[in-house]
This record gives structure tokens, sequence and C-alpha cells, in this order.
């Protein structure tokens, strides 16, 4: 996948509109390859647990049996990691960037976690 990025990049003029799509979903590859792949080589995850599924789309704390309806849900800003805002303890979205509880042990660890 890198190299599709890379060479929509070299072959067309830079700038343009084609090269900032390949240049901003080049960035999302990465970031998404790291926390979803290369975070997970070191775990290991039973597919029952909705940690070892980064991609789905329900709550990653209680694997979606928190009933949410989309608008009251929160996505980790490194990867992407679904939340239920009353599996959080949260009563509202937090203003800023906001990090998943893994994204930020892997921070404090000093893990792949930062931009």
């Amino acid at each position: 996948v890198r190299k599709v990025w890379h060479n929509c990049k070299i072959y067309n003029q830079h700038g343009s509109a084609i090269w900032h799509v390949a240049d901003y979903m080049s960035k999302q590859f990465e970031r998404l390859h790291h926390s979803w792949v290369l975070a997970f080589r070191e775990r290991y995850l039973r597919w029952n647990n909705p940690k070892a599924r980064p991609w789905e789309t329900s709550c990653r704390k209680c694997d979606g049996k928190c009933g949410l309806d989309g608008h009251d849900v929160i996505l980790c800003d490194y990867c992407d990691a679904m939340y239920g805002l009353t599996c959080l303890g949260l009563n509202c979205v937090p203003e800023g960037v906001w990090h998943c509880p893994d994204c930020v042990e892997s921070m404090a660890k000093g893990g792949g976690a930062s931009r």
C-alpha cells in the first residue's frame, strides 16, 4: 500500500489534488498500520476481545453492550478506537485531542502513540 501512495505522489504534479490525497492517505495508513498492526504484534488477544478488532464500530470497552446510538461515542485521535462516553465515565466529548486508555498507556511507556 505504501508503494501506491508513493507512486501517486511521484507521478502527479506536486500540490495537485491527487498529490494531496495521496499524501493524506499515506499518513493515515501509517498511523493506522502502527496502531492496528504493529501495536498488537507483541500482545496476544483472542478475537472475542473487542480490543482485538479495532476496525469494528462498536465500543472497545464493552463490545457494544452499552447500546451506543452514534451520538454518545468518542474516537481516539491516534488509533480510531471507538468508546462509549458512559463506559469511560464521561458526560461529553472533551475539547482538543483525546487518546484512549490503551494509547495513553503506550505513550506513558514511550511507545509509538505520539504525534
